[in-house]
Parts: C-alpha cells; sequence; structure tokens
C-alpha cells in the first residue's frame, strides 16, 4: 500500500471511529451529564490519535524529503564528474 493510500485509510478509520462513537454515545440511554463526559472523552482520544497521525505524516514527510535531497546531490555530483570528463575529454 503505498503512502496516499494509506493516508486516505487512515483518514477514513478516524472519521467513522469518530462518527460511530458520537452516535453510540447519543443513542445510548443515560443522563446529559454522562453523555457530556463521554463526548468529551472521545474527543479527547480522537485529538490523541490525529496527533499520532500528523507525527507520523510529519516523520514520512522528512524521510521523503531526506530521500529526494539524497536523490538530486547524488545527481548533482554525477553531473559534475561527467561535466569535469567531458572538459578533460576536449583539451580544456
Amino acid at each position: 500500500m503505498d503512502n496516499s493510500n494509506s493516508g486516505k485509510f487512515g483518514s477514513g478509520l478516524l472519521l467513522g471511529i469518530f462518527i460511530g462513537a458520537i452516535a453510540g454515545l447519543l443513542l445510548a440511554p443515560q443522563t446529559g451529564e454522562e453523555t457530556r463526559k463521554k463526548v468529551q472523552n472521545t474527543v479527547e482520544d480522537l485529538q490523541e490519535q490525529l496527533n499520532k497521525l500528523a507525527d507520523r505524516i510529519k516523520k514520512e514527510t522528512n524521510t521523503i524529503i531526506e530521500k529526494g535531497k539524497s536523490y538530486i546531490d547524488e545527481k548533482n555530483e554525477q553531473i559534475h564528474l561527467n561535466d569535469a570528463d567531458n572538459l578533460k575529454n576536449t583539451g580544456f
């Protein structure tokens, strides 16, 4: 599974959990105070999960950026080496 699909899956999963949890809380027979506490706990749990997901996305993005920089540096080095070889071969 590539990164874009796993990100979409994770977002969909969190949204499904959120909707299911809220629906379950609102439809359960309990007092208003209990419902508010459960909603607050659910929101706090979701915030924690979203923060973890955001951290994972940041780490993966940084890894991709570093790989890209490394690739560019490698290609620049190859270009410079080729240019130097071409100059030697032309007599300059």
